[in-house]
């Protein structure tokens, strides 16, 4: 809105020479207006992601993100990709005839002639190319967005959807959720073999295991069917409406939708170590933690969410001073410790953030907290109360 403003105020100003009155004035906040508007669109991302194979899943959402097979999203947009490609083919047509009418064909420098052989081949093989690209990945999540430009809607779109992802992944074994990432993830597919030399010279070639895609039949229902798993879903998509709006989302709901983030990022780390400091922060993203005892409100806060009546604290305690020794080098990155921790610390923040997702939903909507401090007093004083209003199912029945 600034930056409209002001092009529009040095083009009447400077541009026009014209003279700040309060009839120039509205004009400026019309054109400012009107440029917003053509910069703001309401555009639906499709974003191809890898989830489980499975024959009797259907379509489902979590909050504005929807999730189809990728086979049926493809068959229902069929005649609008090739529409696309039709608009683009006269776009060449157009370029080419403007080209050859100005300069004649022998004329137009190879250069220049480049980018329409390439455009044209697009047009032409564009559906073909998409289609190879998006059935690689056995799912399509789409989401609307309305009124952001477009670098910023597939910003937002991205985030949307990979929120989604790691709240599937909380209801998933760790081996399987591992393997769950959208199509704008950066992730190795797995290499095919590794290659070694010895002092002696010698080499020595291992093959390992592809990254797969996992075909679980039945997942669908097993995992995200249940009524009570409905609820925690519908919950979380509440998180998600915020940062799809592009408003500012309730302050609970940004802490929350940080630790599943964190866990997301946890479960597709490879080093053990960084699993361990992922797991922590996702763990104490949910609420403020005093820096002076950091280590007692850690345990403290996952053996109340785990609701274990104490048997976590001393766990808890552990693994968070392994966790420090870990971040600041203090202990060796591949140690034994980190890779027993960063099995300990899935445990711990699955559960966690399964009871935090309700608690989250609880203090925005009954305790209407909206800041640091209110949060933090919620969970230090009013756990009992809610515990007593919410009357929510535990992550035991999800």
């Amino acid at each position: 809105l600034t930056d409209a403003i002001k092009n529009a105020y040095a083009g009447a100003i400077y541009g026009e020479g014209k003279a700040l009155t309060e009839a120039v004035c509205r004009q400026i906040i019309e054109r400012a207006t009107q440029e917003i508007e053509r910069k703001l669109v309401c555009l639906r991302h499709y974003v191809p992601c890898h989830l489980p194979v499975d024959e009797k899943a259907t379509p489902f959402s979590i909050g504005p993100v929807n999730f189809r097979p990728t086979a049926d999203l493809l068959l229902s947009l069929s005649d609008k990709l090739q529409q696309h490609t039709i608009d683009t083919e006269k776009i060449y047509r157009e370029q080419e005839k403007f080209s050859v009418a100005n300069r004649g064909p022998r004329l137009v420098p190879r250069e220049e002639r480049w980018p329409l052989l390439e455009t044209r081949k697009s047009a032409k093989h564009f559906e073909e190319q998409l289609r190879e690209s998006y059935n690689y990945f056995p799912w399509i999540a789409d989401i609307q967005l309305n009124r952001f430009d477009h670098k910023k809607s597939a910003q937002v779109a991205e985030l949307c959807v990979d929120i989604a992802l790691a709240v599937i992944k909380l209801f998933l074994q760790p081996t399987h959720a591992e393997r769950i990432y959208s199509g704008y993830m950066p992730i190795p597919l797995g290499k095919g073999a590794n290659l070694t030399e010895s002092l002696d010279g010698r080499v020595d070639i291992s093959l390992t295991r592809k990254w797969v895609q996992i075909v679980e039949n039945g997942w669908f229902e097993k995992n995200l069917g249940g009524n009570t798993t409905q609820k925690w879903l519908s919950y979380c998509g509440l998180f998600i409406n915020g940062t799809a709006a592009g408003e500012k989302a309730p302050y609970p709901y940004r802490r929350m939708t940080n630790a599943l983030l964190w866990y997301s990022q946890a479960l597709n780390q490879t080093l053990h170590h960084l699993k361990v400091i992922s797991f922590s922060s996702a763990i104490e993203a949910i609420v403020p933690t005093s820096r002076d005892k950091i280590v007692e409100e850690f345990s403290t806060r996952v053996s109340l969410f785990m609701e274990d009546g104490g048997e976590w604290n001393k766990k808890a305690k552990e693994f968070y001073k392994v966790r420090s020794a870990l971040s600041h080098g203090t202990l060796n990155a591949v140690s034994d410790e980190a890779q027993n921790m960063a099995w300990r610390g899935q445990r711990m923040a699955q559960r966690v953030l399964l009871n935090a997702i309700p608690w989250t939903f609880w203090v925005h909507s009954e305790a209407k907290v909206e800041n640091n401090e209110g949060l933090a007093f919620a969970y230090r004083n009013r756990w009992q109360e809610y515990l007593d209003q919410s009357k929510i199912e535990k992550a035991d029945e999800v």
